[in-house]
């Protein structure tokens, strides 16, 4: 039994080293503006890749791109995204709201489960005028059961974000984030309930 759990955390380790390293591949090679994304706690880390679409039908805050999140319970979420942002309003509003789309291909370790998604995704940002740039981010993605598939029926992931501008290039930010799975059996599986520290790198 021991052995069979090795040989499954071996292949699961292998995977997130090919898939971090296609990420980092990518980021190397874009010609669009680009964001390595790394946020991490005691229990849990995500490293994402997004980029800048090019063209007037895009905003500034438009990201596109992908995620992989790990756990030490084993469990596996690779996300792509699609998320835009309105412009700021000329003068000074705090907020901006925005929307997207998020697909997830999910694998939880206990139950032994797979999963697919395509969520709905909302945001509302409240920007802070400071000497160094400042905002809190809120952020929801909700799959109901028609657009779930696999061993889920439901999918919430929910974020709240505090971040600060450190340069033109460099943000740090403290964050919460909610991830819920409800089962086909009845049962919710909560993947992350945690704070984490992150840190966004721009090119």
């Amino acid at each position: 039994m021991y052995q069979a759990e090795d040989r499954s955390s071996g292949r699961k380790t292998a995977t997130i080293r090919r898939l971090v390293a296609a990420l980092l591949v990518l980021w190397a090679t874009a010609p669009m503006a680009r964001e390595l994304d790394l946020n991490l706690h005691n229990e849990a880390a995500e490293i994402g890749y997004y980029v800048q679409p090019e063209g007037e039908t895009f905003t500034e805050d438009t990201d596109l791109g992908g995620s992989l999140y790990f756990n030490e319970g084993g469990d596996l979420i690779l996300s792509g995204l699609f998320h835009a942002l309105t412009p700021p309003v000329e003068g000074f509003s705090p907020w901006q709201l925005g929307g997207g789309l998020k697909g997830y291909a999910i694998q939880v370790d206990r139950p032994d489960e797979t999963a697919g998604a395509l969520a709905l995704s909302g945001s509302a940002r409240v920007n802070i005028p400071a000497q160094l740039p400042q905002a809190v981010v809120l952020r929801a993605h909700v799959a109901p059961a028609i657009t779930t598939i696999g061993g889920a029926d439901r999918l919430f992931d929910g974020t709240v974000r505090y971040r600060v501008g450190l340069n033109p290039q460099v943000t740090g930010y403290l964050g919460y984030r909610y991830l819920q799975l409800e089962l086909d059996d009845g049962g919710d599986q909560s993947l992350e309930h945690n704070f984490h520290l992150g840190v966004s790198l721009r090119f």
